[in-house]
């Protein structure tokens, strides 16, 4: 995976993930979030498989290569999908995605932690100006709700994502890295539902729309 295309990527991401908190946030109503989560991710999943397949794009050819993108997929999809989907519950879409959207903050002191990048003092600024916008977006906030927890661990979970996809993305095609991901990470999110929450979903005209 070349940097344009990953750019590219990430910047599709970014456009669906901010698009879908508000719409989210209205489909809790009609379902359990992690079950919601998974649906939405699973099917997605599954039509990118589908699309792979048929395009015959290169796929792993080793059991390692499966792992590695089912640990993102655990990260990027599992972890942050979910984590948002709970944090929803309590904390605006606003809030969730202010939150969510510090990751790259984190991809910052976690690259400097683990794998030792150094980083000039200019951006380090640039970190530092970061949090505090954030506190100041987020009106100083000091009383801790769960779902600002889980908006926390959101950001933490992407940032992690970020640095594996940093690592291991290049070993795959970018269109079936995000396919399996997706399709893994939905189903870690719906075994999750079964353990974590009292799944439900109410199937109507409003719920498959918000879903769809």
């Amino acid at each position: 995976m070349n940097i344009y295309k990953f750019i590219a990527l990430l910047v599709l991401t970014t456009f669906l993930m901010g698009s879908s908190f508000a719409i989210v946030k209205l489909g809790l109503p009609y379902s359990s979030p992690l079950l919601l989560a998974a649906l939405r991710f699973i099917l997605a999943g599954m039509m990118m498989a589908v699309i792979v397949i048929a395009l015959k794009r290169p796929h792993p050819t080793s059991k390692e290569g499966w792992i590695k993108i089912l640990t993102i997929g655990a990260f990027q999809t599992a972890g942050v999908m979910g984590c948002i989907f709970l944090s929803l519950r309590t904390i605006t879409a606003s809030e969730s995605s202010i939150l969510t959207f510090t990751n790259p903050l984190l991809v910052v002191i976690f690259a400097t932690i683990f794998t030792k990048v150094r980083y000039r003092l200019y951006q380090w600024c640039g970190v530092l100006l970061g949090v505090i916008g954030v506190m100041i977006t987020m009106g100083a906030q000091v009383e801790i709700e769960i779902g600002i927890i889980f908006g926390i661990l959101s950001a933490v979970f992407w940032a992690i994502a970020t640095l594996l996809a940093k690592k291991w993305g290049v070993l795959f095609d970018t269109w079936v890295l995000s396919a399996y991901q997706m399709l893994f990470g939905g189903i870690l999110l719906l075994l999750t539902s079964f353990v974590l929450e009292q799944p439900f979903f109410i199937v109507n005209v409003h719920s498959l729309f918000i879903l769809l």
